[in-house]
């Protein structure tokens, strides 16, 4: 039986927590076939994907897409270093 969005959540978050003892694992990149593996699921579909995003986000991952059949993962901690840009400051960069 497919796993929900929020069991595979945990199960990514558990794994990637597994994978992290051998090296620190804070960002990684799956394939919607992957995706498709770890929820036991044939069909991956929008709606899912999107529930998977906001799950991951209540354990400290976010998800986006990179492609159309791949999917970028971070720790927010790691996000959350970026360094920060205003809309203001860029669009002074473009005007100038």
């Amino acid at each position: 039986m497919p796993y929900t969005a929020e069991q595979t959540a945990e199960r990514l978050a558990f794994a990637i927590q597994k994978r992290s003892e051998e090296s620190a694992i804070t960002r990684f990149q799956l394939s919607l076939k992957g995706i498709g593996e770890m929820s036991e699921k044939e069909i991956v579909d929008k709606v899912f994907l999107s529930s998977l995003s906001s799950e991951l986000l209540n354990k400290s991952w976010c998800m986006f897409q990179v492609s159309s059949t791949s999917y970028s993962f971070i720790q927010l901690d790691s996000a959350q270093k970026f360094r920060k840009l205003s809309g203001q400051r860029l669009s002074t960069l473009i005007d100038s």
